[in-house]
């Protein structure tokens, strides 16, 4: 299934174009850009201003940088600090730039993610408006990434290598356009796992872990978390960590139990990804995951386009999510820090 090698970070058709036709408020631009010369320019000043900061950046794919504005706009101080706060995590972590197939293989094989495939759109005009947003209506998320908590196995891979897979996923997805502008859903299913359970395998160091790989340190967005069957102490401490944020943040946040239904998750993500029966959707049998996985890591054009649905970009709004706020910087939290405290930085970047 994996072929060993480094996954390649290829530039997709009209990545550049439609990224540079759009301007800082998320609307399509109509004035005709040099993309090219604008894609140089921005990039050097990304990097003349990680050297200065004594980061080297010339190990780092110019489309990784491409993917830092595009999250911020094309902002370029604001993605100099996501680029210094991902050479500094990958650095800490001595992980590498680019996270190769072969270091994830096992972690990808466990069953802990999946990557929910995105529905196809019938009509654009009706289907492609998310009602998740307490704003405004927009498009949505453009991925969904499942982590199923009870998959989580020591004696196969460690906390870190599954953290790892995640990034991986993560640099898959976000290779699509849409996915940079729109943003990500992520449902941590924590079913059939017991609070002792998950203590005794995920340590402070982990939880830290964790917390950095999205502060600050990754061009994405999260726009949409879902916390399920959630051990009651940890529900316990969501919700008392929830009031402290804002509240366009907070809302992004939401928790739900099997006991009570899983239709507020249907609502909410059905529209746009086909949500197996077990997280409350239509689909009848088990999700088949390694099919999914096969098809991503074989589609050079990204795993947008790999999820079953054809020209990925032409089956999904081209709206961008106008109205999110990047992810804030923050700092690392400290060994001494309270399991509260390193969640708090995790749900604040949404």
């Amino acid at each position: 299934m994996f072929s060993g090698k480094s996954r390649s970070i290829s530039s997709a058709p009209g990545f550049i174009a439609s990224t540079f036709n759009i301007d800082v408020d998320g609307a399509e631009s109509t004035t005709p850009i040099d993309t090219e010369d604008v894609t140089i320019e921005l990039c050097d000043k990304v990097r003349e201003s990680l050297e200065e900061k004594k980061l080297s950046s010339s190990a780092l794919p110019q489309k990784f940088l491409l993917k830092c504005l595009v999250y911020h706009r094309l902002s370029v101080d604001p993605a100099v600090e996501t680029s210094a706060g991902f050479l500094r995590f990958r650095n800490a972590a001595n992980w590498p730039l680019i996270i190769p197939e072969d270091h994830v293989e096992k972690a990808l094989q466990s069953g802990v993610h999946w990557l929910l495939p995105r529905r196809r759109i019938q009509n654009p005009a009706v289907d492609c408006t998310w009602k998740g947003n307490a704003k405004s209506a927009d498009a949505g998320p453009a991925a969904c990434i499942v982590l199923n908590m009870s998959a989580l196995d020591t004696e196969k891979c460690t906390v870190a290598e599954y953290q790892k897979a995640s990034c991986f996923l993560m640099e898959g997805v976000t290779d699509d356009l849409q996915v940079q502008q729109r943003g990500i859903a992520l449902i941590i299913d924590f079913k059939g796992m017991q609070l002792s359970t998950f203590l005794s395998i995920v340590s402070m160091d982990d939880v830290r872990r964790g917390v950095m790989l999205w502060k600050g340190a990754f061009p994405c967005r999260l726009r949409r978390i879902w916390f399920i069957d959630a051990p009651y102490a940890l529900r316990w401490l969501i919700s008392g960590t929830l009031p402290l944020l804002k509240p366009h943040v907070r809302e992004r946040a939401r928790m739900a139990h099997r006991s009570s239904g899983l239709e507020e998750i249907q609502q909410d993500l059905g529209s746009l990804f086909d949500l197996p029966g077990s997280l409350g959707g239509e689909a009848v049998g088990n999700f088949d995951w390694e099919a999914t996985l096969r098809a991503c890591l074989n589609n050079p054009d990204g795993a947008g386009q790999a999820q079953g649905q054809g020209q990925g970009a032409d089956m999904l709004c081209g709206k961008a999510c106008e109205n999110d706020d990047s992810a804030e910087s923050g700092s690392e939290c400290s060994t001494a820090e309270s399991a509260s405290e390193c969640l708090k930085p995790m749900v604040q970047s949404l």
